[in-house]
């Protein structure tokens, strides 16, 4: 199972969530997101935003939210590196369907958390089983969007909506059936 999960705007800018997104947090959505990383074997992250975790949260201490369930969980990084130093992790491959393979040959519930150009890869693939969105009341008017790119059509059935403080909608997407 791969689920993506991703801080937006109401433009659909996902872009440096860190510049605009922290004003709508809050304790509800920190759960949410706990709860998110609890039903997860792995992170499933490119190369791009593996050097971003790898720069971040192995220098955050169990007191920072969601530090110690992030750096538990193992990280299979889509990269052509050969080594990967923020443990545990694991190079698995250098292109999005090995992954994909991978992941499905595993048997793993991974989560992709935030990585733009991996989710649109994956969505290409038809590979995404679940989207969770934090949809922020804010528009930006410029920056990356989600849905930018060649990704072709992917049908979802919405199953789960909540609403949390400042504003903020929680939304969940599944693939149907198949």
């Amino acid at each position: 199972m791969i689920l993506t999960s991703h801080f937006i705007t109401l433009d659909g800018v996902v872009q440096a969530p860190e510049q605009w997104h922290t004003s709508f947090d809050s304790d509800e959505q920190i759960d949410a997101l706990r709860d998110q990383l609890a039903g997860l074997d792995a992170l499933l992250l490119g190369r791009r935003t593996y050097e971003e975790f790898a720069a971040y949260w192995p220098q955050q201490g169990d007191d920072v939210p969601l530090a110690r369930e992030t750096n538990g969980l193992h990280k299979l990084v889509v990269s052509s590196r050969d080594e990967v130093g923020y443990q545990p992790a694991e190079v698995i491959a250098a292109d999005v369907a090995t992954a994909v393979r991978e992941v499905n040959r595993r048997g793993l519930a991974v989560g992709v958390p935030g990585a733009t150009r991996l989710t649109r890869a994956l969505l290409a693939a038809d590979a995404v089983d679940e989207m969770q969105l934090f949809l922020d009341p804010v528009v930006l008017g410029t920056g990356e969007r989600l849905f930018d790119g060649d990704v072709g059509q992917t049908r979802l059935t919405l199953t789960g909506t909540r609403e949390l403080p400042h504003g903020v909608v929680h939304l969940t997407y599944r693939r149907p059936a198949r």
